[in-house]
Formats: structure tokens, sequence, C-alpha cells
């Protein structure tokens, strides 16, 4: 099977046309960017990428034109969807294009259903889409889906589907839980959604960090990751600090709207539907946030 993956894993933004629908030779160009800075791994289509705001016959398009590229063997890409078919087709597609891992978000409507039924849900994934390659990552992201993988669900995952699962992207903010899960399940790899966890990653047995705002300056997160707990102090008070200007609006249209500033392309900071771009005091906050820090 692929190799699992580690390391800075930026949760690249979709980049839109005026029609709103991918802008895929700007995605592949900002992919092979963000590998040239060092990034270990990319997750497309995650929340960063819209990907919930686009039919499965989109995704599948932007999946194709990233893999034609080259780049799918070093890549995990969002499958989960709240169909069961929906998810088995894209896991499925995912495996057939190459990609290290799919990364599966819970059937985000129904959000009392249960241990139970979250696990089988899963298994059943794995089962339809045939997977021969492709490693599985479970999304943890429980503000957003109103399920969360709890220890038990991994337990029994980890039990049933063997080397098959691969790991768990956690975006809930709980550390402790991300804590919990590395100490329990050493054959995953677990990546917290902060790269200010990079320092630490060794010592709690993280695998890395998948993070939306690495998109930014992803040079930073790169060098923590490299020298942990010998960071120097001011790299990653850098680091930090950028994150928190990223995340003192709403993070996806903020990182959108960072990128149009940095790159010189206004495109960046279109926006899916339902999500809207930063107003103007908001991207003029932004821009003087990021301005006052000292990246280089």
């Amino acid at each position: 099977m692929s190799p699992i993956l580690h390391g800075v894993i930026p949760a690249v933004p979709t980049p839109l046309s005026a029609d709103g629908q991918p802008d895929t030779a700007k995605l592949v160009a900002f992919i092979g960017d963000l590998f040239d800075a060092g990034c270990h791994g990319v997750n497309l289509l995650g929340t960063t990428g819209e990907a919930t705001s686009f039919d499965r016959a989109t995704r599948l398009q932007v999946m194709e034109a990233v893999a034609v590229a080259g780049f799918a063997p070093r890549m995990m890409v969002g499958t989960g969807a709240t169909a069961l078919a929906d998810a088995v087709a894209l896991t499925g597609a995912a495996d057939v294009m190459g990609y290290a891992g799919a990364l599966l978000l819970p059937p985000f409507y129904y959000t009392n259903i249960g241990d139970q039924a979250l696990a089988q849900y899963v298994e059943k994934l794995a089962d339809l889409a045939s997977i021969k390659d492709t490693r599985l990552y479970l999304y943890n992201i429980p503000q957003l889906t109103g399920l969360q993988y709890s220890l038990d669900v991994v337990e029994r995952l980890t039990r049933n589907l063997g080397g098959l699962l691969a790991g768990i992207k956690d975006s809930s903010g709980d550390l402790p839980y991300a804590e919990a899960i590395a100490a329990n399940f050493s054959a995953l790899a677990v990546f917290p959604s902060d790269e200010a966890t990079l320092r630490d990653a060794s010592q709690k047995k993280f695998a890395g960090c998948i993070s939306a705002s690495v998109n930014v300056f992803p040079h930073l997160a790169c060098s923590t990751y490299q020298s942990g707990a010998r960071t120097p102090a001011d790299v990653y008070g850098v680091m930090v600090n950028v994150r928190k200007v990223l995340t003192n609006a709403p993070l996806v249209p903020a990182v959108k709207a960072a990128l149009a500033w940095r790159r010189g392309d206004e495109s960046w900071a279109t926006m899916k539907q339902p999500l809207l771009p930063l107003n103007l005091e908001q991207r003029a906050q932004l821009h003087s946030g990021l301005a006052n820090v000292q990246i280089d």
C-alpha cells in the first residue's frame, strides 16, 4: 500500500474562476509551489478546499487534474460525503488515481447516529471502495460535522481495517484528544490542525500537522517540523503570530485573502457559496496584521 504520510501538510484552498468553478491550472501550480517550499504532502479538497460545496463530478475533475500533474502519490484527498455511494465513488477514484491517502469526513447530517453506526459506515465504505493502495485517514472535525471519531470507534476501525487505516486528522482543537489517539494507537499517524504543535510533535508522538494557515508561509512550519524542540523562539513566535492573524477572521476566507495579497492575484479571494469572502474591513485588518509580522 501507499506509504503513510507525515510532516507538514497544507490543507490547500481551491482557486476559483469567475464562474465559481475550480481553476485547476492555478491549483496545480500552487501545489507545486508548496512542495518546492519543503512541504511533505498536501491535503486536497478538505474544509479549506471547500470540498463539500462541490458536486461529485467537480471533485473528481479536480482530483484528476492534480493526479495527471503527478502529485497524487504524495497527497491525501478528501473523499467523505453524507451519501455513502458518493464517498465510495470518490474513495475508489482516489485509489485508481494513485493518491496516497483518502481523508474521510463522517456522514455529517445525522449527528446522533452513535459510535456503532459511524464505525459501520466507515467499514462499509472501505469494503465497497475495493481499495488496493490508497490508505484511509479519519477526519475529526466535530464542530462542523456534529460527530466525533471517539477512541472506541478508532479502536474498532484499527482492529477491523488493519493497515488500511493509516491515521487521523484532528481539527477539533482538543489537544488532549489528539494526544490520547497518538498514545493509544501507535500505528496511526496523528495530525493536529495547528502548526504550533510541531515544536513538540516528537514528544507527543504526532506525525506532523495538516493546517490551512500553513499555505500562506509554509517555510515557517517546515523549519519548525525539522527543528522540533530546537526551533528558535523567534521563528516559532512568528509562525504562531501568523496563525493568530489568520484565525482572527473566518479562517478559509482569510487564507484565500492572504494568498490573493501575497501572490498579487485577486482571484484567489473568490469563495464558493455558501462561504463569503472577507469584507473590506476584515481584509484591511488581515493585511495590516500580516505586514506587521516580521516573516523573513
